[in-house]
């Protein structure tokens, strides 16, 4: 590829003060992306963003506060609208226990909504997302009670529910087993891939979905290593 421009956020040094976990979404033409992540000015932080316009450096005004851990997961995608989806990794120290943060943001950096998943009696972690064929949005993470097992779930674009709360997995269903770090690829009809790590059998496996979020098949070896 061509290098179009660098472009970034510096802050001041000092105890506590760091940028953290970015992520990049592209909104359209060749040189047209906005990037996303975490500024710790400790105890505060924010969910902050940059971008590039044209090959124009844009610094915006999107500070979203939280009090999170500073190594939180943050990913990003960009719908076929131009909205995008931000997902977070909180902690629990905010009082939202340790959930998914879901926000739906414009390229201008305005959030049109947010809202949180998983379940307030256990640990969610690993958050990613991408934009689906059609309009919609995949949102998957790890979810952590008497096992781990990673879990998805669908939305239209404006963040109306398109599907349950569904765990996949080998063993999922009975549980002991440790399944994370789930990676998703969009598929041109609609559907989607998940991977994820089983840490049991040291595996890779993935599962693919159709654009209703209905299994395809088993789920498949990737690569083992054991």
């Amino acid at each position: 590829g061509i290098r179009i421009a660098d472009f970034g956020y510096t802050t001041s040094t000092g105890s506590g003060k760091q940028l953290l976990n970015p992520t990049i979404a592209h909104v359209g033409g060749d040189d047209d992306f906005r990037q996303f992540f975490i500024r710790r000015d400790a105890p505060d932080e924010t969910v902050s963003a940059n971008g590039l316009e044209d090959g124009n450096v844009l610094t915006f005004d999107f500070d979203r506060d939280f009090r999170g851990d500073a190594e939180a997961e943050l990913d990003s995608t960009t719908l076929e609208n131009g909205n995008i989806v931000v997902v977070l990794d909180r902690d629990g120290r905010d009082g939202r226990e340790e959930m998914i943060l879901v926000m739906i943001v414009t390229p201008d950096g305005d959030i049109l909504r947010q809202f949180d998943l998983g379940r307030s009696d256990v640990q969610q972690f690993d958050p990613t997302v991408i934009a689906l064929s059609g309009g919609g949005v995949v949102v998957a993470f790890s979810d952590e009670d008497d096992d781990v097992d990673p879990v998805y779930l669908g939305f239209v674009a404006n963040g109306t529910g398109l599907t349950g709360r569904t765990e996949f997995g080998t063993g999922a269903d009975v549980g002991g087993s440790n399944n994370n770090e789930p990676a998703l690829a969009p598929l041109p009809d609609g559907g989607f891939v998940a991977f994820y790590d089983n840490d049991v059998a040291e595996q890779i496996r993935g599962q693919r979905f159709d654009a209703e979020g209905n299994f395809v098949g088993e789920d498949f070896l990737v690569s083992d290593g054991s």
